[in-house]
């Protein structure tokens, strides 16, 4: 089992994941890296793709109900 990653390389992954959607990557190069991130972390980037989302649909209320 590889080491865990420390808090800095984690960070790193993180920007990592954000070029990735800016340049509109792959689902599949996020979910690599996502992987390797802690709780902490990948709550971090759940809230950035939320994000992501929102800017691409133009409302941050594009998945609800009403």
């Amino acid at each position: 089992m590889p080491e865990p990653l420390s808090p800095d390389e984690q960070d790193a992954i993180i920007g990592q994941i954000g070029e990735i959607l800016e340049r509109d990557g792959g689902e599949g190069e996020v979910e690599t890296l996502y992987d390797q991130l802690d709780a902490e972390h990948r709550s971090q980037v759940d809230d950035m793709i939320r994000e992501y989302a929102d800017n691409a649909v133009g409302d941050e209320h594009w998945d609800s109900d009403s």
